[in-house]
């Protein structure tokens, strides 16, 4: 009998130890690296060198303020230069003020679409307290103010 036992013993540890280890579940390979976020879009105007430039800015912010964003400009008509199209990356923060606005500022990153002898910028803007026009400046030397309305 007892040996009976000692052998139960032995292959129910045995058993355990070749069993494979638990593996992740899908939603746990895929859960997100940060934490989620808010997609908006906002088009407008801004004046660097180069004059009045047409503006298509893409923002994700995650719940902490960390922003990403998209910005793509290009020539519009009251230019009487020729601007390219050009697109990079920025990062930065958003912060909420009073009464329901949030400042943003956000640094250059990374290129998508570089035209030649153009630069990257950031920028630091102000939002209204309805959240559907953001106002401020362009952080360069050579440029001066921007301004964009919510499209999303």
């Amino acid at each position: 009998m007892r040996l009976s036992l000692i052998l139960l013993v032995v292959t129910l540890s045995c058993w355990r130890e070749t069993q494979p280890a638990a593996s992740p579940t899908v939603h746990q390979l895929d859960a997100p690296a940060h934490p989620a976020s808010h997609h908006t879009v906002w088009e407008g105007k801004y004046v660097c060198a180069q004059g009045v430039t047409g503006l298509h800015l893409e923002l994700d912010t995650a719940t902490d303020g960390a922003t990403t964003a998209t910005f793509a400009f290009y020539g519009i008509p009251e230019n009487p230069n020729s601007v390219p199209r050009g697109s990079y990356r920025l990062r930065g923060k958003v912060t909420m003020a009073k009464a329901g606005s949030f400042a943003l500022a956000l640094e250059p990153d990374e290129w998508i679409v570089q035209p030649p002898e153009y630069m990257m910028v950031g920028l630091s803007v102000t939002s209204d307290r309805e959240r559907r026009s953001m106002a401020g400046r362009i952080t360069n030397p050579s440029c001066g103010v921007v301004k964009v309305s919510r499209v999303n």
